[in-house]
């Protein structure tokens, strides 16, 4: 299931990847450093797997997964991070909205480290993932809903934050059984599994149109 999550990824990584850099990277740069970070990290995983990195380096590559996903959340927070504050770009306290963003996800991970801190170092791991994914996946939901009800909808940004929430979501219910027993680590792995690829999957159909496409012009009053 493992190699069958990951080369599913790593081609819709690619696809995604190709579409973005045609249409929408100049609009979503934060976006496209995540896809990037998320493409090499994930061919250093299967080169160390299969042992690849020890003909072309003198060292193999850390192996430790935990070591890329800290790297892969620091880019996806920063992306979303960055939508909330291309969302709210006319909004008169912006400034106060991208600071306090920034400051509340810094506070989540020092609370979120400091109630798991009698744990051990790999366990702590997926218990801090979860309670960002919780934190983020509300303000994703925030976030979409203004983007719902607002006059001039840009539907790929609409897709992109969708697609980020969903993840949130859906690696947050993963992460949850993961850690609650054995007996449902399998179903949480499935579940954050299902989210990673949904994610790709909404990004490629959102990058993929045009740039003609995304703009919905709000529909006319009548008179």
């Amino acid at each position: 299931m493992q190699w069958a999550v990951l080369a599913a990824s790593i081609i819709m990584q690619v696809m995604v990847l190709h579409a973005l850099v045609q249409r929408q990277y100049r609009r979503y740069p934060v976006v496209l450093g995540y896809m990037i970070t998320l493409f090499v990290t994930s061919i250093i995983q299967v080169a160390s797997q299969l042992r690849l990195d020890k003909l072309l380096f003198e060292k193999p590559m850390p192996s430790e997964h935990y070591l890329y996903d800290g790297l892969r959340y620091l880019m996806i927070f920063s992306a979303a991070i960055s939508l909330i504050d291309r969302a709210f770009a006319r909004h008169q306290r912006r400034e106060v909205i991208r600071l306090g963003l920034i400051v509340g996800g810094l506070l989540t991970v020092f609370v979120s480290y400091s109630s798991h801190s009698g744990h051990a170092f790999k366990m702590q791991l997926p218990l801090i993932a979860r309670d960002l994914n919780f934190a983020a996946a509300i303000v994703s939901l925030v976030l979409w809903s203004g983007l719902i009800f607002s006059p001039a909808k840009d539907k790929t940004l609409l897709l992109v934050t969708a697609g980020i929430g969903m993840k949130f979501a859906g690696e947050a219910i993963g992460m949850s059984l993961i850690t609650m027993t054995r007996y449902l680590y399998w179903p949480g792995v499935f579940m954050a599994s299902a989210s990673h690829l949904l994610l790709l999957y909404i990004w490629w159909q959102a990058f993929r149109q045009t740039q003609e496409e995304t703009l919905i012009d709000p529909p006319l009053s009548p008179a």
